[in-house]
């Protein structure tokens, strides 16, 4: 497998590998800073090839290439799987002579983005086009990928959907664990024992809207009888602007963690999860910690394939703009309604335990199994 380590990575990686027929190895480099991964590089259970990644420009880069990627033409490998990324330019190598070299290509990805009106968009998407169809299968994170690439004609059989998830189990245990502790947190973070708490999870630039949470928290503790604080579970390039946006409301940056049983005591004290921008996989974390999800619907703002999951009133509410003043109204008028709130609640539990590893493991497997007919 050809891409970078991260932490939330590590237990499908572990569980791959235990498949008994699979040998699994990871070539993998690191990104560019303020791409949300970590330092050091996280123990994942197998094998790791060091790469380099090589951008050009920097900042903000528009192509890259992997330094010593393809040496996997060269290994035992039978199945090489990359992301399905055209700024890739060692993915595009290995497209062109993995069938020289006796390998199958599996492509993962999205399969679907808005296309939008300028040339690069479109070009981008030629592109992706043409990269798809050297692969023997196309691993899609939901099912939208898979109903998109359904009518580019692909083949039915060589199409897998992941459901695109973290270890759902895993997290819901630790969750039940964290809810014994969360009178310390409150403590820790001087949040009152009686405010209502909202979190947001994610890095901190302008795709993930934070200042609009920001807002609508500062619109919320003016307006309800009790207290209310978001706390900002995250680091980026806009920290230092947010903070500064943030001055006089009720607002906590607790920095970045990839801790996840200290991620779990900072959720176990929250109501919702509040993402007005992209979602991202932290929507599942939402969920396995029980809290309904409140983001911006996929035709107001750039969503991510994980969107798919968050269901109106299910499991959390999708607010039609990106606007402090409707997410304020939105959070109040669910904040009021307490059965609403357990009925939610109890939603995002039964989707984290629908998106399990394992299910995702499976189409791995499958794809990987895969032989062009």
């Amino acid at each position: 497998m050809l891409g970078d380590v991260r932490p939330y990575r590590a237990a499908f990686y572990e569980r791959l590998a235990k498949r008994s027929d699979i040998d699994v190895v990871i070539y993998a480099g690191f990104p560019n800073p303020g791409l949300g991964a970590p330092e050091t590089r996280p123990d994942v259970g197998v094998p790791v090839v060091d790469v380099r990644n090589l951008y050009y420009p920097r900042r903000p880069f528009k192509v890259f290439w992997q330094r010593g990627a393809l040496d996997v033409l060269r290994s035992d490998a039978d199945v090489i799987v990359c992301q399905e990324l055209v700024s890739n330019v060692s993915v595009w190598m290995i497209r062109l002579l993995h069938r020289r070299a006796g390998k199958r290509l599996v492509l993962m990805g999205f399969f679907y983005r808005p296309v939008g009106g300028g040339i690069s968009a479109r070009v981008r998407d030629a592109l992706r086009r043409y990269l798809r169809r050297s692969a023997s299968a196309l691993v899609a994170y939901t099912e939208q990928g898979r109903d998109e690439l359904l009518s580019e004609g692909v083949s039915r059989d060589s199409v897998f959907v992941t459901w695109n998830t973290l270890d759902t189990e895993y997290l819901i245990g630790l969750a039940e664990k964290a809810g014994a502790r969360t009178d310390a947190v409150r403590r820790r973070l001087e949040i009152p024992p009686d405010a209502v708490v909202l979190a947001f999870v994610g890095r901190l630039r302008g795709k993930k809207r934070v200042e609009v949470a920001i807002e609508a928290a500062r619109l919320l503790d003016s307006r309800l009888d009790v207290p209310v604080v978001l706390t900002v579970i995250g680091d980026g390039e806009e920290r230092e602007a947010l903070e500064t946006r943030a001055h006089g409301a009720p607002v906590r940056f607790v920095g970045q963690t990839y801790e996840d049983g200290e991620l779990a005591e900072l959720l176990s004290i929250a109501s919702l999860l509040v993402m007005p921008g992209s979602v991202g996989l932290t929507c599942v974390l939402g969920f396995a910690n029980g809290l309904p999800v409140v983001t911006t619907d996929a035709k107001a703002t750039m969503q991510t394939p994980e969107y798919a999951y968050v269901r109106h009133d299910q499991n959390g509410v999708v607010v039609e703009e990106p606007r402090p003043e409707l997410f304020a109204d939105r959070i109040e008028s669910l904040l009021s309604d307490e059965a609403r709130m357990k009925r939610l609640a109890a939603g995002a539990l039964e989707t984290a335990r629908s998106l399990s590893m394992e299910r995702m493991v499976d189409a791995y497997v499958a794809a990987a199994e895969r032989r062009p007919v």
